[in-house]
């Protein structure tokens, strides 16, 4: 009988450990996976416009992830970026971003820069919107544009900013729109384009190549 419970005891110490072992070996692998975070380039939604392809070449010497976090490709598609990279989130990356976008609130969507971030990129955007109604093509050439994620619990948050970007005060109250405003950059010609956010919650910009006036594009 003693044998017994003996055998009994060491059985449940051995799946005790197991278990411990696994939910730990989950935790680090959450902690430590490299995942695909992915932004979305649209055009305006009440506008004639699409945007048909995206390009963003980053500066080898700005794209930056939290310490002890994977980090792979920068690529981009027909319409969206996508960053293969860890989600813990840090000081050290959000300091980079902030001295990238010149250490200054009005060169991005928000009127305080998050206190963290997972990571942060700076290099060259191309974007290339079609008009649907005048069968012309207009391409954008943004050198110097930031995009950083971040997250609170759940839901992982997208800024975007710039030295040649400035943030605008919609014209009007903004529902849902608290916390980001649309920001105006200049492409290559000089021109005037307006990138916006609806909420921070979303992994959506919307972008017209116009000066950011009335309400927001999403």
């Amino acid at each position: 009988m003693y044998k017994d419970n003996y055998q009994k005891k060491s059985m449940f110490c051995c799946v005790s450990t197991l278990m411990l072992i696994n939910t730990l070996t989950m935790f680090c692998y959450a902690k430590t996976h490299l995942r695909n975070n992915k932004i979305n380039i649209l055009a305006a939604r009440r506008s004639h416009n699409e945007v048909v392809s995206v390009e963003f070449t980053p500066r080898r010497d700005r794209y930056y992830v939290t310490k002890g976090q994977p980090s792979g490709q920068i690529s981009a598609g027909k319409n969206f970026i996508k960053v293969e990279a860890g989600r813990k989130n840090s000081k050290e990356v959000e300091k980079k971003f902030k001295s990238w976008t010149g250490s200054s609130n009005k060169h991005i969507m928000v009127k305080v820069y998050p206190k963290k971030l997972n990571f942060a990129m700076e290099g060259t955007l191309t974007i290339q919107l079609h008009d649907k109604k005048k069968h012309t093509n207009t391409v954008g050439v943004f050198k110097n544009i930031d995009f950083a994620q971040g997250h609170s619990g759940t839901i992982n948050k997208w800024f975007v900013g710039g030295i040649n970007c400035t943030r605008k005060k919609p014209s009007a109250p903004l529902v849902g729109y608290s916390v980001g405003m649309p920001i105006q950059c200049k492409d290559e010609q000089k021109r005037p384009w307006c990138f916006s956010i609806a909420t921070l919650s979303t992994s959506t910009m919307r972008v017209k190549q116009k000066a950011c006036v009335h309400k927001i594009l999403d």
